[in-house]
């Protein structure tokens, strides 16, 4: 199924390129496998019988084939033995944002829809806080494997990516902030404006000016490393506006409810990173962009300057609206 996004509320003609290649997508409907007797290695999916490995369900990007194959050799190592579980996790699920938008999708794509509700994780993943507290959120209970032990399932159940990442099916991206949220009775009323200054990399160079501006129009400055994760939840229900640069904390919107607004700002000339233009659309908010001049081309390494002036008429348009 072919999925139009809307556009930018304030896109102008000349950054009509930027979201290009984003403004349309295709969704496959999800897909859900069942095998038997699957062993995991590390985290390579190997199917005995078929002398094969699922790589498309475990892993994004391409790896060494002779690399893959010498993970083999783990038949030599002791095993563990589960009887049911269902995996949803590739090499990036760790990370904040495909957590919650690739790995916890595929959890929504199943859950309900069959006996098990076992997840598989990697051992690390009980080092990670908002893995945890997702988890306990959500009610759902995990088995944390050791990783340096093969894992022989039994049945595994293996749902299939639902989108490629940073793209959404939107019925299940809605369902999964539904779950964490439930049915909203109170209108959002708060503006925020999420901060990178305790960031290591991507930062805003005149953020205290931008901070200056955004006071005045009465937002709050958070930086969410502050908070425990359901604390963060509480927080993104009530708001109304979220406003940051590029960035995990813009992952977030996952939380408010429908019909909020969103102002990300981008790096100057970068028509790749369309993950929250997309994000925005798939949960239906309203999406706003400023770009900015930035010190490399590189949005992952940024250090940008805002324009205040700019920032003052955009946000100057999103409360006309």
């Amino acid at each position: 199924m072919m999925v139009s996004r809307s556009s930018p509320k304030n896109l102008q003609e000349q950054d009509i390129h930027l979201f290009q290649a984003a403004l349309t997508y295709e969704v496959q409907p999800p897909h859900t496998y069942t095998f038997h007797n699957i062993n995991i290695l590390k985290d390579h999916i190997f199917h005995p019988s078929k002398f094969t490995f699922l790589s498309v369900h475990s892993h994004i990007r391409s790896f060494s084939k002779t690399g893959q194959w010498k993970k083999l050799l783990w038949f030599l190592k002791p095993y563990q033995v589960l009887a049911q579980g269902i995996w949803i996790t590739d090499e990036w699920s760790g990370e904040y944002f495909h957590w919650l938008t690739d790995a916890l999708t595929r959890w929504t794509a199943v859950e309900g829809k069959t006996r098990v509700s076992l997840i598989i994780l990697p051992e690390r993943y009980q080092q990670i806080p908002y893995v945890q507290a997702s988890l306990q959120l959500l009610n759902i209970k995990a088995y944390f494997y050791n990783t340096r032990k093969r894992l022989l399932v039994k049945e595994l159940i293996l749902p299939a990516h639902t989108a490629a990442t940073g793209n959404y099916n939107e019925q299940i991206i809605q369902q999964l902030r539904e779950k964490f949220i439930g049915k909203i009775h109170t209108t959002p009323h708060r503006k925020l404006y999420v901060s990178r200054k305790k960031a290591a990399r991507r930062t805003i160079q005149n953020e205290i000016e931008v901070i200056a501006l955004l006071e005045e129009q009465g937002y709050e400055i958070h930086c969410f490393e502050d908070y425990h994760f359901a604390e963060q939840v509480a927080l993104m229900q009530q708001a109304k506006v979220l406003i940051g640069l590029h960035g995990a904390g813009l992952t977030n919107m996952l939380f408010m409810p429908a019909g909020g607004q969103i102002l990300e700002l981008r790096n100057e000339g970068d028509s790749h990173n369309n993950c929250f233009f997309s994000l925005a659309s798939a949960l239906q908010h309203q999406y706003y962009y400023l770009t900015n001049t930035g010190n490399t081309a590189d949005t992952f390494n940024v250090e940008i300057i805002v324009n205040i002036k700019r920032l003052a008429e955009t946000i100057a348009l999103m409360e006309s609206r």
